[in-house]
């Protein structure tokens, strides 16, 4: 009985050369210096964008603010001004650079701390002479002429009523010798216009005390 044997299939020839085969632990390519640095200066390049916008859309402004109560008429001091930054129209509120130019003004209206301090609140200058005095009134609508302004020569005049003063049997002069300082704007909470006058130091308490029980009143005199 004859075997049978089964044939193996041979090899693939190589021609005498080894398979190739990846080495182990192979590194992966290197990234280019080019690239790398293009990428950064894209990262670096979007900060400073981003920087330029936040400053740009920062409008705020350094503004004076009122830290001290400072009444109508009364002389506004360093003390009673501090800064904030706030985006808001010049009109409503003085830069703080200009803090030299209105300390030792008097103020136009009653400021309240905390406040922003705004140019229409600032009245003229405080330099006074010898013998005057610097009064602040809160004046409604008919006590004054709408058309007085810094400078405007008045006399000021105690109209009477319940002032409890028996013996003033009609209108008393105070003043003849006052001069507006300063209007301010009407307060739409109480329809009051703050005005400031200087007057003779003597007249001033009686000024004074007539604006506060309501009896005051200007009357426009002729320039001299």
């Amino acid at each position: 009985m004859a075997s049978s044997t089964t044939q193996r299939p041979a090899p693939p020839a190589t021609n005498g050369a080894r398979p190739l085969s990846a080495p182990a632990g192979a590194a992966a390519p290197k990234r280019s210096a080019p690239m790398a640095l293009a990428g950064l200066a894209a990262v670096v390049l979007g900060a400073l964008i981003f920087a330029a916008l936040h400053v740009g859309l920062d409008r705020r402004r350094p503004v004076l603010v009122v830290t001290r109560p400072v009444a109508a008429g009364a002389v506004i001091t360093a003390q009673d001004l501090g800064e904030v930054k706030a985006s808001v129209a010049s009109s409503m509120a003085v830069p703080a650079g200009r803090r030299g130019d209105v300390v030792g003004k008097a103020a136009a209206t009653g400021l309240t701390p905390g406040a922003l301090l705004a140019p229409a609140q600032v009245g003229g200058s405080s330099a006074l002479r010898r013998g005057e005095a610097l009064v602040g009134m809160s004046l409604k609508a008919g006590q004054f002429p709408t058309a007085i302004r810094p400078g405007t020569r008045v006399q000021v005049v105690d109209a009477g009523g319940a002032s409890g003063r028996a013996e003033q049997a009609g209108p008393v002069v105070l003043s003849d010798a006052a001069v507006v300082t300063s209007v301010g704007r009407t307060e739409s909470s109480t329809s009051s216009t703050a005005v400031s006058l200087t007057l003779p130091e003597p007249e001033a308490a009686s000024v004074v005390a007539a604006s506060a029980a309501g009896r005051a009143n200007l009357v426009v005199l002729p320039a001299p």
